[in-house]
């Protein structure tokens, strides 16, 4: 529906006024809230192979999240104006001039103890230039607010009498005409006001015409229903109107979608309603049944409108023909376009001959758009919502849209995926990345670049080849592709001063800060190279080149010009880093990596930052001297150092490996070892037996920022992977985001397999 421009000018006065607009007993201000999503738009503004943008529209939300689906249209000027139902029930109102000026107001903050809205809803302006709000409020009534375009506070302020007539008025349009929706009806115009068609809470249709001029009357004689007119069994669907006509169309009971038409003296006289013709549009089409949520547009032609089978199959019915009378057939879009299964209300927009359809995939949350923009009949499928980063990956609430000067812009509440939690893995053979994810690994760490003995102080790639090759592109490449959120963490190794620099914070900082501006370039070429994704964190590791991490670990004998330890270096070197990465983009997590030491002698715990810590299981080697059968229950070894009551052991058997616990009873010194539970498997004589130690915990490894521990030392040992995980997962490490690192070229499943 397009708006009138005259919504400046309210949107103006009530927010330039706002004094006068809120009175004494005016509900409050909206409150930053928990619950509800934020709203993000996705324009295509940029070329292949990643057209698509989202943008977060927070910055005019006013501190609020939206529950259900934004309500979108048209200025006549070419600006938009978005509507919004937040989580305390107000509705809140946007308008963006084409100029890019914006403003928001909250419906509900203009008058006094308003009804809050329990649906989403429908904002538009009359002929009369006023500002209309639609909804279905939490008592269950379909209410309207309609705002003066003539009488608003100001007018109150600036005259010298008040005027006659209230600047905000309320209609309970459910009482006045004794009719119970469901949820806010469709809305078009007619001659004096509106036509409304809903869907009641006894899922029968029923139309209503209300007038917008003074004084706001309606009865029972504005109300039809129209489903005792056809006798039929009512909808499973909201019914929607085809604009400037008197049809619309519902999905009935059995998902086949009907299509009604108002005899003309229906639509300004409910009461006396002559007829109301009905078409089943999906037998006449032949189609596939479909579930209750349809979309339509007009088109160049008639009308186009999808609905989406219980499969998730998007399926297009062209009705060809006018003013309602149409011939109708239908097209599966999904098959050829490769779109995955679909799932809850899909959207329909036309823009000249293209057709773009926007729904939500079924098994993983992206917003996806069919279209046939490259040839009448030729359908192609884009995951659009992949653009949006990691907070907004995925939609929820509903689509709606508008088509621009610019272009086609989707609405839809942007839902945050946090990365997932728990023990994944660190530097697996690049293959082997879209295999780890669909096994379930949370995580994947690796490092993008190593320390250089020259500025930027880290190695980036540079042509588009190198970058597409890189392992850190290729694990973002791997997690954007499967679909499946998978926390992305890319290490970076700096340098810290070299021989004949002088070793101050200043140093430390400019290393760190370039390195950071050459790493967020770098990272920012992915989009162009078709990676939409970016880095859940991206961590300095202060290892540097040549490995005598950076000078911040005190005199050493690589680097003898280093200085003693200095929490004022680390933080510089923190610092710089973090600023060289947002300078470019504050999207950009920044993080550290380090040792327990470094972060209890450098003072790591009081940094803004979050860090990662490296700690090392321990291995200890040993082999039986005598075959050791099937339920045994001990072993005799060839030496007993390292081991230990408690202690996990690996059999490294090539005919077998196993993983077994040693018994809390044994004294750590006897060659014969027991078991806490009988062997499950026969081992030959002088087969290689492990000890492993769980990493060291210092004391002071603990603080706020610390959120996970990359483990080395984990060998090519698959069987010990499961217990690896339960121990980083557990307490007393119990971190959120660790890493195991295995041999180079291995790759085990969390199962141990």
């Amino acid at each position: 529906m397009r708006v009138r421009v005259a919504i400046a000018a309210i949107l103006c006065a009530l927010t330039a006024l706002g004094p006068v607009v809120v009175r004494s007993n005016a509900a409050p201000a909206p409150a930053t809230t928990t619950t509800g999503l934020p709203i993000f738009s996705y324009a295509k503004t940029n070329s292949t192979p990643l057209p698509w943008d989202a943008t977060p529209r927070k910055s005019i939300m006013a501190n609020t999240t939206m529950m259900g689906r934004p309500y979108v249209g048209l200025t006549t000027s070419g600006g938009t104006l978005l509507a919004w139902r937040s989580a305390q029930g107000f509705v809140m109102v946007n308008q963006t001039l084409s100029t890019g000026a914006t403003t928001t107001i909250c419906i509900h903050c203009q008058g006094r103890r308003l009804p809050l809205a329990a649906s989403d809803p429908v904002v538009f302006i009359d002929a009369q230039d006023n500002l209309q709000t639609m909804f279905l409020s939490t008592a269950g009534r379909l209410t309207l607010i309609t705002i003066w375009s003539d009488v608003h506070p100001g007018w109150e302020h600036f005259q010298v009498k008040p005027v006659s007539r209230a600047f905000l008025t309320v209609r309970d349009l459910s009482t006045l005409a004794g009719v119970a929706f469901a949820t806010t009806p469709s809305t078009t115009y007619v001659t004096d006001g509106l036509s409304l068609i809903g869907r009641t809470t006894t899922n029968h249709v029923v139309y209503m015409h209300v007038p917008l001029t003074w004084p706001l009357s309606i009865t029972a004689n504005d109300v039809r229903d129209v489903t005792t007119m056809v006798n039929d069994a009512g909808v499973s669907g909201n019914p929607t109107w085809l604009p400037g006509t008197s049809t619309f169309v519902a999905t009935d009971s059995v998902g086949h979608i009907m299509q009604y038409r108002l005899a003309s003296d229906c639509i300004l006289a409910p009461a006396t309603c002559s007829a109301v013709t009905t078409q089943d549009i999906t037998l006449a089409a032949g189609a596939p049944t479909t579930t209750a949520d349809l979309s339509l547009t007009m088109t160049p032609t008639g009308v186009a409108l999808v609905g989406l089978t219980t499969t998730g199959v998007a399926t297009l019915f062209r009705g060809t023909g006018t003013a309602g009378t149409y011939t109708w057939n239908d097209i599966d879009i999904s098959t050829p376009s490769s779109a995955p299964s679909l799932v809850d209300a899909p959207f329909v927009i036309n823009s000249g001959s293209t057709i773009y359809v926007a729904a939500k995939a079924r098994n993983w949350g992206d917003l996806f758009i069919i279209s046939n923009e490259t040839g009448a009949n030729t359908w192609k499928s884009v995951d659009v919502s992949i653009t949006g980063g990691s907070d907004a990956q995925t939609v929820g609430g509903g689509i709606t849209g508008v088509v621009t000067t610019s272009g086609l812009v989707l609405y839809a509440g942007g839902v945050a995926t946090p990365p997932p939690t728990g023990t994944g893995l660190y530097a697996i053979p690049q293959s082997k990345n879209s295999t780890a994810i669909s096994d379930g690994w949370p995580s994947i760490g690796i490092t993008g670049g190593l320390g250089t003995l020259s500025a930027p102080w880290v190695a980036v790639k540079a042509g588009s080849n190198e970058i597409k090759n890189s392992q850190d592109f290729l694990v973002g490449k791997a997690i954007a592709d499967s679909h499946k959120r998978t926390a992305w963490l890319s290490y970076w190794t700096v340098s810290g001063p070299t021989s004949g620099e002088k070793v101050t914070p200043d140093v430390y900082y400019a290393h760190a800060f370039a390195a950071g501006v050459a790493v967020a370039n770098t990272i920012g070429k992915y989009r162009g190279l078709g990676l939409g994704l970016k880095p859940d964190w991206v961590i300095i590791d202060p290892e540097g080149y040549p490995d005598y991490h950076s000078c911040l670990d005190g005199v050493n004998t690589i680097a003898k010009w280093c200085p003693a330890w200095s929490p004022t270096l680390w933080t510089a070197y923190a610092t710089g880093w973090a600023d060289g990465l947002t300078s470019i983009d504050t999207a950009l997590k920044p993080a550290m990596y380090a040792t327990q030491n470094e972060y209890k002698l450098g003072a790591l715990s009081s940094l803004t930052m979050p860090v990662f810590l490296a700690v090392a299981f321990k291995w200890f080697s040993t082999s039986v001297t005598a075959p050791v059968a099937i339920g045994a229950t001990s072993m005799t070894v060839a030496s007993s150092s390292g081991l230990y009551a408690g202690q996990k052991i690996y059999f490294r058997d090539s005919a077998g490996p196993e993983f077994a616990q040693i018994a809390s009873s044994y004294n750590g010194t006897n060659l014969t070892v027991p078991f806490t539970t009988p062997l499950r498997k026969a081992h030959a004589t002088k087969v290689v037996v492990n000890g492993i130690s769980p990493p060291y915990r210092l004391s002071t490894t603990k603080g706020n920022n610390l959120i996970g521990y990359i483990a080395f030392g984990s060998s090519n040992a698959c069987l010990v992977a499961p217990w690896q995980i339960q121990l980083f997962n557990s307490a007393p490490w119990a971190g959120l985001y660790n890493s195991l690192q295995f041999d180079g070229g291995v790759y085990c499943r969390p199962s141990g397999n």
